[in-house]
């Protein structure tokens, strides 16, 4: 199954089709892919990537680091850097607390069980980070500090192609 193909001049991690990223059905060079979905918007959080069984493994080399899972995107509020239907390479961001990169885009899970992908900027009081769409037609979003329960570095994405 592919996962992943670009057109244009081939890459070093390419074959000789185009493909970048392939699907292994067992642990091994690749990183664990969960059906999780984190969204554009806001959405409930029904599963912990953390405590999921892996439904297959993505091979990517890029991406091939300790830590590193992939999930779902759904929804349009990052378009067009990310689309509904991308899946995420993320990575936990240890110690987020005490210090995030301003400018990022990162995936935010909250207390309550939410979860999102937002570019992460200054929020209006040292307590809380203000959260931007990349699309226009979204509205940006304040969320105090203390409401984040986890926090993810999106490393990149992968267009899924059938």
């Amino acid at each position: 199954m592919l996962v992943g193909q670009r057109t244009g001049e081939r890459g070093p991690d390419e074959d000789e089709e185009g493909n970048w990223a392939k699907v292994k059905e067992a642990p091994g060079d690749g990183q664990p892919y969960y059906d999780v979905d984190f969204l554009g918007g806001y959405g409930e959080f029904v599963d912990h990537p953390e405590d999921a069984r892996p439904e297959y493994f993505i091979d990517f080399k890029p991406y091939n680091r300790k830590g590193v899972f992939y999930v779902n995107l759904r929804g349009d509020s990052m378009a067009p850097e990310f689309n509904g239907g991308d899946l995420l390479a993320l990575r936990p961001v240890e110690g987020w607390w005490d210090y995030l990169l301003l400018g990022k885009v990162y995936a935010i899970v909250t207390k309550q069980g939410q979860r999102t992908i937002k570019r992460l900027r200054k929020g209006p009081s040292p307590e809380a980070y203000q959260l931007e769409p990349i699309n226009p037609a979204y509205d940006k979003q304040d969320i105090p500090k203390d409401q984040i329960a986890a926090v993810f570095e999106v490393l990149g994405g992968i267009r899924h192609y059938e």
